[in-house]
């Protein structure tokens, strides 16, 4: 489910950006083949489950994003500039998205460092290491009855309702 909702956030980017779940060797490989810019998320995506007492798992995630562009082996820093600020750009717009989405309940310490010259292909851009927490609210049929987000049963097994 996180890595989906990270995918559809970084596809809907203003920069059209693609996107990519890896591990960082696979990520190398990737940037080789892909058309830039693009958002790659690392491989494994690890959280820590809090059981609610309404039933529902809330999860803080540790999500590690790269968001990379072109950029040339000879570059220096004024060349380099631009690709870091479109990227900057990038992590923003990408922060607030995410921020808006409806099962993210907090996003949690950001680092970021920028890189230069990574992977084979030559790419500049934005490290974001983050805590995401997010719950998992789905309702869930147990023993044919329905129940909601907030652990109240709210149809029978004829699915007749039996609380509003």
């Amino acid at each position: 489910m996180i890595v989906a909702l990270i995918k559809k956030v970084a596809l809907a980017l203003s920069n059209n950006a693609r996107f990519y779940y890896g591990e960082s060797w696979e990520n190398n490989i990737f940037a080789d083949e892909v058309k830039l810019p693009i958002v790659f998320l690392d491989a494994p995506v690890r959280g820590k489950d809090r059981i609610l007492a309404s039933g529902n798992v809330e999860t803080t995630y540790d999500v590690i994003l790269f968001f990379f562009d072109k950029s040339n082996l000879d570059d220096l820093q004024p060349d380099r500039a631009a690709v870091l600020a479109s990227q900057y750009a990038a992590k923003r717009e990408f922060i607030i998205r995410l921020q808006n989405e409806k099962d993210v309940n907090e996003i949690l310490a950001g680092e970021t460092t920028e890189l230069y010259n990574v992977f084979n292909r030559n790419v500049d851009g934005i490290q974001l290491k983050l805590k995401l927490t997010w719950t998992d609210a789905r309702p869930v049929c147990l023993d044919k009855w329905l129940i909601d987000k907030d652990g109240n049963y709210v149809l029978d097994q004829n699915g007749n309702k039996i609380k509003a």
